[in-house]
């Protein structure tokens, strides 16, 4: 049963923005609810559905797995690897609100979250963009004429808060992400001294290879990328910022030698120290 359904029409729309289709709840009871992917293959949407109350079941390549209250599967409609259906034990009614939407980048995005992190998502019920999702209640039956920027911005605001829910999680609870942050707040509070990522590891209480590991895991660099990324760019706004020799900025960048800071101008920016002075842009380097 469909307890309520906004539909939606982009007007002018421009390709590839993600375009929303429509927004619905709905409540399944019976074990003949399923729906299969690889009977869809022709639909070429994308969806995402939240479990607002009961449970059902989503099925991938990795097996099937139930889906709870504040949690929601993100997928491609046409992808024959993924069903959904109502649990052939199911005892209460399956509640959950659904959204569909289409566009080039809403697909390449789509696909690289779902790589990333899988298909299932939990999210906080009180959430802004669950809240947001549920206003168009107030719409139901009625075809809504939005913008391609205004439909676009509804999308990415789910995407985004899917993506925000785990990675968020996984940086605070990790314990990798931990290792790294501290160790970069080490680099970025002493990075004018003759740190070495060996002494900045034992601080940590680990192995230097441990930490070199993990940052490139992490961040895809090594703790001595970082710290020589750290130390250029401080040397960038001083550069920029004073009329400090060449020498004179080595010793505060972290006592580098003059012929090695040249090295690295060279190697970040294809250009002296000297020529950065005059012509070059301040940017971040990461």
């Amino acid at each position: 049963m469909i307890s309520w359904l906004t539909n939606f029409m982009t007007v002018r729309p421009l390709p590839p923005l993600p375009a929303l289709m429509q927004i619905s709840v709905e409540e399944r009871d019976s074990p003949a609810y399923r729906q299969e992917g690889r009977f869809r293959r022709s639909e070429k949407h994308l969806c995402f559905q939240y479990t607002l109350s009961g449970k059902g079941v989503f099925k991938d390549a990795k097996g099937a797995r139930l889906v709870l209250p504040g949690h929601g599967f993100l997928w491609e409609l046409g992808d024959p690897s993924t069903a959904y259906y109502y649990p052939p034990d199911g005892k209460e009614t399956w509640k959950f609100i659904f959204i569909k939407f289409k566009g080039d980048m809403a697909t390449e995005l789509v696909r690289r979250m779902v790589k990333r992190y899988g298909h299932i998502f939990r999210l906080d019920a009180n959430s802004v963009v669950l809240r947001q999702l549920s206003s168009w209640s107030t719409y139901d039956g009625a075809l809504i004429r939005i913008s391609p920027y205004e439909g676009a911005a509804i999308i990415m605001d789910i995407l985004n808060t899917l993506g925000a829910s785990i990675e968020d999680q996984s940086f605070t609870n990790a314990h990798s992400g931990r290792l790294v942050t501290r160790a970069c707040r080490i680099f970025d509070a002493r990075f004018t001294e003759n740190l070495t990522v060996n002494e900045v590891a034992g601080e940590i209480g680990v192995s230097q290879e441990h930490l070199t590991r993990t940052f490139k895991a992490e961040l895809k660099y090594t703790p001595h990328q970082y710290l020589s990324k750290r130390r250029i760019f401080a040397a960038c706004k001083l550069l920029k910022d004073s009329s400090l020799s060449c020498k004179e900025i080595c010793n505060r960048a972290g006592g580098l030698t003059p012929q090695y800071f040249v090295r690295l101008f060279r190697k970040e920016f294809n250009m002296t120290p000297a020529q950065f002075r005059k012509t070059g842009s301040l940017t971040y380097l990461w």
